[in-house]
């Protein structure tokens, strides 16, 4: 867990712009910030770089068969939203059915969605804003399920591809995925070089490209690694051939 004023700070410092004993002032703190959210931009569109993977277990309700998941308490499953839904499965007691993943095309194509029983497929549909009066424009996304859970006793357990958010408060604390800590601080010592017209040292470039490419690495591992829930989720589901 770290605050962006901590990464910041670090990274201010192993570019050698404040001293090590040294605060970081208001104004250089925003202006800091700034040049990390546009780093972090620019990561979003490495696609390597800006997912990690995190497996969750949420509660269903019985005759709801549509959920938002979100990163706020409005949304039926609090969380990051995810770029992806990989596998999924619903767990009742200590039995798990495993849910195949049809699009929205396919979802679209079941005639009676009403139907309850024990959910076997699950559509998702991320979205780039889901707005509420409190929070106009958090982004979240919507999950549908067939059947609709016929119970409330079903828990639902998701693997996700999330993507690494930008860093909106100073003193917010953030829970990293492991590697992007050093990785955030040595690069964006490397940016902040060049915004002030710094020489970049050859060691500092270094652990830039290094620690950077151990989360490449890592994430490349991610996407070949078996998964922790059942191999028999993962798939899709033709409406018209029933398989």
């Amino acid at each position: 867990m770290t605050t962006g004023l901590q990464l910041i700070t670090r990274a201010l410092k192993a570019a050698n712009i404040i001293a090590m004993n040294e605060q970081v002032g208001g104004s250089e703190s925003v202006a800091t910030l700034d040049i990390l959210n546009m780093m972090l931009d620019q990561w979003s569109l490495q696609n390597l770089m800006a997912s990690y993977k995190v497996n969750e277990t949420f509660d269903l309700v019985a005759s709801q068969g549509t959920y938002d998941i979100g990163p706020s308490s409005h949304f039926d499953f609090n969380t990051t939203r995810p770029v992806k839904i990989d596998t999924a499965f619903v767990r009742d007691g200590t039995t798990d059915y495993p849910l195949t993943i049809i699009t929205n095309y396919e979802y679209q194509g079941i005639v009676d969605k009403s139907t309850a029983g024990v959910p076997s497929l699950l559509c998702y549909i991320p979205k780039n804003e889901y707005s509420y009066i409190e929070h106009p424009a958090i982004r979240g996304g919507e999950i549908k399920l067939y059947p609709v859970p016929d119970s409330s006793t079903y828990d639902i357990g998701l693997s996700q591809t999330k993507q690494f958010v930008n860093i909106t408060g100073l003193a917010d604390n953030y829970y990293l995925p492991i590697g992007y800590d050093s990785a955030i601080v040595y690069n964006l010592a490397v940016e902040l070089c060049l915004h002030y017209n710094k020489n970049v040292s050859e060691m500092l470039w270094a652990k830039a490209k290094e620690t950077k490419a151990n989360i490449k690495s890592a994430n490349i591992e991610n996407e070949v690694m078996v998964n922790d829930y059942p191999s028999a989720c993962s798939g899709s589901y033709n409406i018209e051939t029933d398989a």
